[in-house]
This record gives structure tokens, C-alpha cells and sequence, in this order.
């Protein structure tokens, strides 16, 4: 039934007795006393308006000034994070488009894509869990959780807000420039890998991305040697009598798994480990990598009263839980108790062992070599000189690029 079906077209009326069967006593006082009067839609039909322009006529700058009006303050977060985006040095135009769409909600998501088109399905394809929502997308899906729990970006996937600017502006505001272009290059390579998900039907691959990630960080190393920069990179102290420990670990789409810790003391490798398991599970493999260090440790070193063991992962959020002793955004319960063994095994040592984030690229050796031990399917645990490595003469020694002798155990 439209409007003009209430009206009593001869008597320029409102049909009472309709009005009377189809609403309460009071809406039809409300109705009868309303300004609006039935001339007004005699020989029209009803019309859809809208409401935010004096005529009913919907126009772009109406739309744009509503819009604006309305998202003040959303704009006004998104704004801000765009602005210091802008600020960036030797960022390639196309990392800058992806991070405006990505803010500006136009990226499609299926929760985005289910709001204009009514029969696709808004929930995550990828884990059929929840619905995709950028959030959902970046942080919360499991496949994407394995990506940054993998990754150099340090940060609880528990704590960001549910909205993509407030959650961006969360993890990136205690951050360097160069950590934040690591972030959003991170975030482009990870919606190419869920594209191949979603549109190829493709398996999501975590560790691919961590690689993709990872050669760009390669390359961007180089740029900044050849270029007009002379940044150098950090250095890890390291004391001349200590030992020190790289320890990595990978995975791929069958589940396999490789591990690796290289041991060098004062910095010269004297004995190296590699293992292949099968786990689906990128961060328990890091924590595995962890364990068996701590196990050679116990078993096959002789430690002097005078020596200190360095522990080095590039694994922000595994180095976090043993040095806080936290464990809230560990899912796994097998990492969980793995990890508990660690405190327990470091707290038993006393001051003996420490543990320490690194870079990923100054871990290359690490991973490599667990790299190849996945593909190889090897296990070993001995000295360097007894296993045909192929890169076995580059990692000999610590890159004095990354690590520092001092004459002092470093704090």
C-alpha cells in the first residue's frame, strides 16, 4: 500500500476509516494533525528521497558533504596516519595506494563486497570462522595471526580495536619509520597471499609471505648501502669468551618443518643442530627451535663460571613470553608448555642464559640452514665440519655487519 492509497481523492482528504484499520488511535490523531497534505501527491506516485538535501535529490556533493560532516572524527584519525604515511622515504607508489584503500575501507573484504552485493557471503573464507572485516582480515584469522607471529612486528593481536584506523594507529604509534614501512609492506604481501586464498582457491601460505617480507628487507638493505644513505645496521654485542646461538625455524604447506641453531662461541661456530618435524604451527616451530637450544645447552656445553650464553630469534612475540614470562597470546597448548619449560630451564641457569630479539637479516645463516634441512629432511647435531652445508663457509664467524665483539659480557 502506498501514501496516496490514505488519501480520499474527491474530499481532498485523509481516508479516516483506512487510517483507522491500519494504525492505533494516537498514530491516527499523529497523522491526521501531520503538514502534510494530500495535494501534494494528487497524480504523483510515492518517490524514494533522500534526506540529506533540502529537494529529496541525492547529488556527489551532497553525498561528499554528508560524509564529511558525519566522519569528522574518524577522518580525523585516518587523516593523521595517512599524513605520517606520506612522510615516507623510497616507499613505492603502490605500497602507498594499497595502505589508502586499506584505510579508507575500500579494500574488498568480503563483509565490504557483502554490503553492496546481498548474495556474497560476508564471512572469511580463508577460515570460515568469523566475518571479514579488514581487522578480521590483517590480525584475526589464523593464518594471518602465523604472519605476525613470525614477522619483526611486535604487537598482541588481542589488544587492537576492531576498527582498521584505530588498530593501525596502534600498533604503528611507538614506531620507527623504517619498522612502519616493514608494516605496511607486511600487510601488502599478506592481502596478495589471501587473494590467492580466496579468488585462486588457493592454500594461504604464512610462511610465504614471511619470505617475500623478508627478500624485500634483503633488498632494501642494499638500497640503503648503495644509496645516498649511510645508516648502518644494528649491532648485537656479543662478549669475545661467551656463547652465542641463532636459532630459526620454517615451514611449509605439508607441514613440514625445519629448525636450526647455530653455536658459536666468541663468536666462531663450533657446533651446529637441524631438525625436521611436522607441524603446522609456524609459531610452535619457533618455540621448538628455542627448546632444543636450551636442551644442547643443558646436555652438550660446558659452561664456565665466567661465561654467558646469548640466545638469538628473530621472533618477537616467543622472545617476549620467555623474557616476560607472559603467555596470553600464545594459542597453541603445546607452545605454551614448551615455553614454560624454557622459563623454567633459563630461571635454573640463573643469569647464565639470556634471550634476545634479532633482526630477521641478521639471522640469514639460521634460516637458511633450517631451510635446507627442511628440504633435505636431516637431522644433525655435531661440529660444522662433519655435514655438507652448502653455505657452511659464510657462516662460520658472526657478521660483523650485525654482531660486535666487546672484552665485557654486554648487558
Amino acid at each position: 500500500m502506498t501514501v496516496a492509497q490514505l488519501f480520499d481523492v474527491e474530499s481532498d482528504q485523509w481516508n479516516t476509516q483506512q487510517l483507522q484499520q491500519l494504525f492505533t488511535a494516537q498514530q491516527v490523531n499523529t497523522i491526521l494533525i501531520s503538514a502534510l497534505k494530500p495535494r501534494r501527491v494528487h497524480g504523483k506516485i510515492d518517490r524514494l528521497i533522500w534526506n540529506g538535501s533540502v529537494s529529496g535529490k541525492y547529488s556527489v556533493r551532497e553525498g561528499y558533504n554528508m560524509i564529511t560532516r558525519d566522519g569528522q572524527q574518524s577522518d580525523s584519525v585516518q587523516g593523521q596516519i595517512w599524513k605520517d604515511f606520506l612522510k615516507w622515504k623510497n616507499v613505492v607508489p603502490k605500497i602507498k595506494l594499497f595502505m589508502w584503500r586499506l584505510l579508507s575501507h575500500a579494500l574488498p573484504v568480503s563483509q565490504n563486497v557483502h554490503r553492496r552485493i546481498d548474495r556474497v557471503s560476508p564471512r572469511c573464507q580463508r577460515c570460515e570462522q568469523e566475518n571479514e572485516f579488514e581487522v578480521h582480515a590483517f590480525f584475526y584469522c589464523p593464518g594471518s595471526r602465523a604472519v605476525w607471529f613470525g614477522s619483526n612486528v611486535g604487537f598482541r593481536v588481542e589488544e587492537l580495536p576492531l576498527e582498521i584506523n584505530e588498530a593501525v594507529r596502534h600498533i604503528v604509534k611507538n614506531m620507527e619509520e623504517d619498522d612502519i614501512r616493514c608494516f605496511a609492506y607486511t600487510l601488502w604481501e599478506l592481502w596478495k597471499e589471501r587473494n590467492e586464498a580466496v579468488i585462486n582457491k588457493k592454500r594461504f601460505h604464512p610462511h610465504k609471505v614471511l619470505q617475500q617480507v623478508r627478500n624485500w628487507l634483503m633488498d632494501q638493505n642494499v638500497q640503503i648501502v648503495q644509496g645516498s644513505q649511510k645508516r648502518a645496521p644494528q649491532a648485537y654485542q656479543y662478549h669475545r669468551h661467551g656463547w652465542q646461538i641463532l636459532i630459526d625455524a620454517s615451514w611449509d604447506n605439508t607441514k613440514a618443518t625445519g629448525t636450526a641453531n647455530l653455536i658459536y662461541k666468541g663468536g666462531n661456530m663450533v657446533a651446529m643442530q637441524i631438525a625436521r618435524h611436522d607441524l603446522n604451527d609456524p609459531f610452535l616451530a619457533e618455540t621448538i627451535a628455542m627448546q632444543e637450544a636450551i636442551n644442547h645447552i643443558l646436555n652438550h656445553m660446558q659452561i664456565q663460571p665466567h661465561e654467558q650464553v646469548q640466545i638469538f630469534s628473530d621472533c618477537f612475540n616467543l622472545v617476549q613470553a620467555v623474557n616476560e614470562e607472559d603467555m596470553q597470546f600464545v594459542q597453541s597448548w603445546r607452545a605454551q608448555l614448551s615455553i614454560q619449560s624454557i622459563i623454567q630451564q633459563v630461571r635454573d641457569m640463573g643469569d647464565k642464559i639470556t634471550v634476545h630479539h634479532i633482526a630477521r637479516e641478521a639471522i640469514g645463516p639460521a634460516h637458511e640452514l633450517e631451510n635446507w634441512a627442511r628440504r633435505s629432511q636431516q637431522n644433525y647435531q655435531g661440529p660444522p665440519n662433519l655435514i655438507r652445508w652448502p653455505s657452511i663457509q659464510q657462516a662460520r664467524r658472526l657478521h660483523t655487519g650485525f654482531f660486535q665483539q666487546v672484552e665485557e659480557a654486554p648487558p
